[in-house]
Formats: structure tokens, sequence, C-alpha cells
């Protein structure tokens, strides 16, 4: 037990990974006592008297082991990676209120919160007035208390990116999950944070890059939120004048709330892009040439570069193309299953890929709820299946699969050795705060998997695909070669990584 001692969520995390690897280890978890940590660590066998005990604000080491040698060894380096990760912010100054942290930085516009989702509410309003914009990463805040913030911002003409807004880039600065792309001339609202990351990646290895990148939430265009965040960074980037081109992206949204924010759009002098990821609500009254539709996430970067240069998107893709050389027929071959099997660490590459396959394969499986999806079981299906890793179900007591992919590698390698697989598809996400090296680690997974079923003469073509850039830490090429050794095929977009898929499928049932 420390007391007193408070870590961000996402650093806890990842040394709970980390110690969960140990040999002898069999879970552990670093955490805050709060109540809902409590609960989630009562599921994994680790809830002792101690932690039962603790407040809030105290900080537990918990470890099961198969002896005290090995726990004590576990404790000691959890205890060391603690410190270790101060080491990285030790010249930024330090404050313990809100006050003295506007002392230390007089000049600061925005907070970035990442704390418990009950405690969110006061140092959101107390911010507020202090006419600072937020950005909160944190999640699990009740759609009320976030109606009620946004209120008091709109009050104030500020903006408020989340809760649950785990992207954000603005002036060219990474915010929460982001990526090192360059700054530029297109600017980026959504409601989606890895639907931003593959808009702004592909825009970047197209040549363009970003202005700013406004997240908004994931239940900012919920009815009763009524996109208020995703209509005040459309009017920001209106009148930004480093911003040339909007884009919109977010998952399936409330039909009122996407007619309104359509309708915010139509007005902007800018041109907009807008990509609603899902099956497509027919709001055709409410595009033109000025306010675009977009089927997919790759094709509103297409567009968006397209509208920049003058020229028709449809010529912009085979630049990404031709440079990944991924041809659909490479993966004729002796594959005996039927069914695609789709497994995400990004729930709007989730969301999308359901969309594209129940267009031509049903049922589809799925814990997306993307309307035309069948619900699956948590431990999987034997038919077409297509899984978001990053819900709920999924991480609770456990870090993210983008922060860690150990249970995203898990699934790779049961649907590699399921007689019954034709294709899988899965997803690489790079940049900041996310694994190190995710491609190297599913691919080390995998290796042995697919080594034993080509020895029983049995192929599973793998289409995947790596959204980052060369300037994120992991290095982009580096990560798409680790796949490609594997034999892997590794597309440009999500959106082309399952059509390969189809188009597989189609062959196989020719």
């Amino acid at each position: 037990m420390k007391k007193n001692l408070y870590y961000d969520s996402v650093i806890l995390m990842t040394i709970s990974s980390e110690l969960s690897k140990s040999e002898g280890v069999n879970n552990a978890a670093v955490m805050m006592g709060t109540d809902q940590n409590k609960l989630s660590i009562a599921k994994m066998n680790l809830l002792t008297e101690e932690v039962q005990a603790a407040a809030a604000d105290d900080l537990f080491i918990s470890v099961e082991s198969e002896d005290e040698e090995v726990a004590e060894a576990a404790i000691k380096k959890a205890e060391q990676l603690l410190s270790s990760s101060l080491e990285d912010v030790k010249e930024i100054p330090i404050a313990y209120s809100l006050e003295s942290a506007l002392k230390k930085l007089p000049g600061a516009n925005i907070l970035f919160i990442s704390i418990p989702g009950n405690y969110v509410e006061n140092v959101a309003m107390e911010a507020l007035e202090n006419n600072l914009n937020l950005h909160i990463f944190s999640d699990n805040v009740p759609l009320e208390v976030e109606a009620k913030i946004k209120e008091e911002a709109d009050k104030k003409n500020l903006l408020v990116m989340g809760p649950d807004c785990g992207t954000a880039i603005i002036n060219g600065v990474p915010l929460g999950f982001a990526n090192q792309v360059r700054k530029g001339s297109i600017g980026i609202v959504g409601a989606s944070g890895t639907g931003i990351q593959e808009i702004s990646t592909l825009v970047h290895r197209l040549g363009e890059g970003v202005s700013h990148a406004i997240g908004t939430g994931s239940n900012d265009l919920n009815q009763a939120i009524g996109g208020k965040s995703m209509i005040a960074g459309l009017q920001l980037l209106d009148k930004n004048p480093d911003t040339e081109i909007i884009v919109l992206v977010s998952k399936p949204p409330a039909v009122p709330v996407a007619e309104k924010v359509l309708q915010v759009a139509a007005q902007c002098s800018k041109p907009v892009v807008v990509n609603f990821v899902g099956p497509q609500k027919d709001f055709n009254n409410l595009f033109s040439s000025q306010c675009q539709r977009a089927k997919t996430l790759e094709e509103a970067a297409y567009r968006a570069v397209g509208i920049l240069r003058g020229v028709d998107w449809q010529n912009i893709k085979t630049q990404l193309y031709d440079q990944d050389k991924i041809l659909v027929e490479e993966t004729a071959g002796a594959t005996e299953g039927s069914f695609i099997r789709a497994i995400y660490s990004g729930g709007t590459f989730a969301a999308e890929a359901v969309a594209l396959m129940t267009e031509q394969v049903t049922p589809v499986f799925s814990n997306t709820n993307v309307e035309g999806s069948t619900p699956m079981e948590k431990e999987g299906t034997s038919g077409h299946l297509c899984v978001d890793m990053g819900a709920d179900e999924f991480t609770v007591g456990r870090p993210h699969p983008m922060i860690d992919p150990s249970l995203q590698a898990e699934w790779i390698e049961r649907a590699v050795n399921e007689p019954t697989t034709a294709a899988i598809v899965f997803d690489v996400v790079l940049g900041h705060g996310v694994h190190p090296d995710p491609a190297g680690f599913i691919a080390d997974k995998i290796k042995g998997a697919l080594a034993r079923v080509q020895g029983k003469d049995r192929k599973v073509p793998i289409f995947c695909f790596v959204c980052g850039v060369e300037e994120d830490m992991q290095v982009r090429s580096k990560q798409v070669e680790k796949l490609r050794q594997t034999g892997c095929f590794v597309f440009p977009s999500n959106n082309s990584a399952v059509m390969g898929a189809l188009e597989l499928l189609k062959k196989i049932n020719k």
C-alpha cells in the first residue's frame, strides 16, 4: 500500500501488464484504491482486506504468485517501475492544485484531465471557472455530467474534448493516443480516437498535414449531448486561418444529432468531408460539393487531400496502394475455411469492418452493436467474427489492447488454429502512449501457429494494416516488415484490408 500517492491509470496499467509477464506471477494489479478498481480486482481474485480498506487516493500493488519470494520480487519491480516513470517528467513543474498549476504556467489554456470518472465533474467545473479549455481523457463519466460540463463551456465559449477523448492533436502537439504527423492545412473533428488516427496518418503519408485534430469524446453525438463539442470544433476550424479543409468522423451517431451537425457543416465557409462510420443513413439532402460524404475512413482522407490539391480523390489512393505493392491475388491458395475473423484493438476500426462485412456476408457476430451485426458471446463464435478487443468487457482489470496487445494476439492465434477460419484481419496502432513494438509482439505470438497449420498443408491468409507514420517512435516501416516476415499481407488501411479478405472469400466460394 502507498498512502496518498497518485499515478495516472495508463502508467499503472502498463506496470500491471509488465508484472503479469514475470515468471511465477499468475496475476498482478497496480491501481488506485477507487471503488471501481476494487470491483475489477475482485474478479481477478486480487482483492485483499488491505485493498478493501484503501482510500481512493491510495495506490496498491496486488500480486498473485506461486510463492512469497516471487511476489516480493514483483512488488519490488513495481516500485522500481513507478520510480522510473517519474524520470521522464522530472523537469516538468509539479503542482498540487489547479490554482498552483496556473501560477506555475500562467499562459496555459488547456487542462488535460486523466482521473477516475466520478471525480471529473468538480475538476472540470473549476477549470471552466478559470477559463480553461478541457481535454478529458477519463471515461466512465455519466452522460448527465458530460452534458452539464459542455453546457457550461458553451456559455464561456470554451472547448471540451471528451470525456473519453483518447486522441487529439493541438497545434502539432499529440495528446493521448495520437501520432507524430506533420502540420498542415487539414483539420479534423472526431468522436473517434482511432478514426482520427487513421485519417491523420493517411493524410501524412500522402504528403499533407494536420492543422488541428479535435477529439470530442465517444458520446458527443449521443442524443443526450447533442454534438456540442463537434459543432464547437467545426466552428473553431472554420475560423482557423491554418485550416483549409475540415474532416468530421464519428462512430454511428444519433440521427437527429447527425442532421444537426451536417446542417452546421453545410454553412461552413470551407469544404467539409464527413465520415460517420457504420451503415450510411440517408442524409443526401444535406450533402453537396461543399459538404461531402465519405463511406470509409480511408476515403475521408483521400477526399480531403483531393480537395486540397484540386484532383479527383480516386486518383489519390493509388499512391499508397502502389507504395505498399499489395495485390489481393497473392493470397489465392489452399485455404479451407469459410469465415473471416477480424480482431481489432481500435473500436472504430471494428465498427467500420462490421459495416463493410455485412454488405457482403451475414451473419457477422460482433460486440460493436453496429446496425446489421449479431451479438457475439465473449469467447467468440464459429461464424464470421468482428470483435473490438478494447471494449469494456475485455479491459476490466487489464490495459487497453493498444497498450498491451497480448489478448488481441491470443485471439489471433486462436483464429489461426481454428479450421473454419478462411482469413484473419487485424489492426496494429502506433503512436504516443501505445505499446513500443505491437507488430513485433503479435508477430512472435502468431509465427508458431502459422507454422503449425502450414505443416498441415493449410493456409490461413492474414490481412492487416498498420495505423501510423515513420515519425512515430515505433517507426511504421519497421512494424510493417515484422508483419510481412511472418507472411502477413500488410494493407494501407482498414478498408483495404477488410476488402482484401472479402475478395478472397469470393474466390473460395466460386
